[in-house]
């Protein structure tokens, strides 16, 4: 062949490992691409190149933890990172074409997916592109979040089977035939659905709601498609896309109220509940939050569809419906509100003063006086208007002064609601 055996570069004993696989690197590099290999070696080439895709890969991967590493240190520390990581984002480029060249459509969708994840990276270490990271406008994290979105729809159309002969994908150095690993397909969804998560947040913090609704959405949907059930990972990240979606959505409609406070008309969308998309992707998220595990999280979310539905109940009442047609929402509002009373139990101890379990509180509270008060006055005549009397009596005496306390009094009215029926 006319190259020394990669042979020779390696096994020389404890010397200089990354020198070593430099020389490797360097080795199959040249074999591959100096011609020795004509039409009739393809299968030799094909495995050339993808010897070189793995050892640059590997070095990708090794260069992305050093940068991790030196990321949290000083202007110094930084600076070395922003280097280490652009040879990571080198290498993942080079196995990228290796991968292609081998025709090796799998390999080289995962290393779409290493690419995104340095994408990603770069934004959560604040390592902004440029010359000594001169790059600081205000949209750079997004086109790091867009280009890993971008890596990860390239990967996933690889990996998609094509009709026919497919001559022309195989030209461009993909052969796509037979089905890829369906663990390899999971990953790259995954992957593309944190991606635009991420991008989707973004763009809610730059104020383009229209823009961040649209990553949101398709995070939600790649991510459903994705999704192992029995993973508490992917759940997490399929919850945690249901939920920001479902707060920007309910931001939103709230925000289209009659300028005193309340939400107005529900009509508008959606079998004219306006109200409706933000709640069913915020009680979609609650599968990702349990009240035991992530107990605060649960809580607000919780909160949170207690304000949809009295909001609804409130646009029925507006839109000429009567005190009577809110009673069921109001009634939903307050089964929310009861049922974060295990969250509140599970709140590890000495949080009672900490600001997030104490705003939460006392929101939680507030917002079920508002509703059972309301209640009250709706369903006078109604067959349970006592009920709705008794659990507003009780809800003003109080819930005691500790977090256990509160959750306990939430329990108690829980159990008084579920017997009378005003909560199922």
């Amino acid at each position: 062949m006319g190259h020394p055996s990669p042979g020779t570069f390696l096994g020389r004993g404890p010397g200089d490992a990354a020198s070593h696989a430099a020389a490797a690197e360097a080795w199959y590099a040249s074999a591959a691409t100096d011609g020795t290999f004509d039409a009739s070696d393809a299968s030799s080439a094909a495995g050339v190149w993808r010897r070189y895709g793995a050892l640059r890969n590997e070095r990708g991967k090794a260069a992305l933890r050093e940068a991790a590493e030196m990321s949290s240190g000083g202007d110094g520390e930084r600076a070395a990172s922003d280097f280490v990581l652009q040879c990571a984002e080198t290498c993942y480029a080079d196995a990228s074409i290796a991968f292609e060249k081998a025709k090796d459509r799998v390999n080289a969708a995962l290393v779409g997916l290493n690419r995104a994840q340095a994408c990603r990276a770069r934004a959560a270490w604040n390592l902004p592109r440029g010359v000594d990271g001169e790059e600081k406008d205000d949209r750079w994290r997004l086109r790091e979040f867009e280009s890993a979105a971008g890596h990860c729809r390239r990967a996933l159309q690889s990996l998609q089977p094509a009709a026919g002969s497919d001559r022309g994908c195989r030209r461009r150095g993909i052969d796509r035939r037979g089905d890829p690993p369906a663990a390899v397909v999971s990953a790259a969804r995954s992957e593309l659905g944190n991606a635009a998560l991420a991008a989707g947040l973004e763009l809610k913090r730059l104020g383009d709601t229209a823009g961040a609704a649209t990553r949101m959405e398709e995070a939600v949907r790649v991510l459903h498609g994705a999704v192992d059930r029995s993973s508490p990972a992917a759940v997490a990240s399929l919850s945690a896309a249901h939920y920001h979606l479902g707060s920007l959505l309910a931001d939103a409609a709230l925000a289209t109220g009659d300028g005193a406070g309340a939400a107005g008309s529900v009509s508008g969308v959606d079998g004219g509940n306006k109200f409706l998309p933000a709640q069913r992707h915020l009680e979609r998220a609650l599968a990702g939050f349990p009240p035991t595990t992530a107990p605060l999280d649960h809580a607000r979310l919780r909160l949170r569809l207690a304000t949809l539905a009295d909001a609804t109940g409130e646009g029925v009442v507006r839109g000429g419906g009567g005190g009577g047609a809110g009673v069921g929402h109001r009634e939903s509002a307050v089964g929310h509100l009861l049922r974060a009373g295990v969250a509140f139990g599970s709140a590890p101890p000495g949080l009672d003063g900490e600001r997030g379990w104490t705003e939460a509180r006392k929101e939680t509270e507030e917002l079920l006086l508002a509703v059972l008060k309301n209640l009250v006055q709706c369903s006078v005549g109604g067959k349970r208007h006592g009920v709705h009397r008794e659990l507003y009596s009780r809800a003003l005496r109080g819930f005691g002064g500790s977090l256990r306390d509160f959750a306990s009094g939430l329990g108690e009215l829980e159990e008084v609601a579920r017997l009378a029926h005003v909560i199922r």
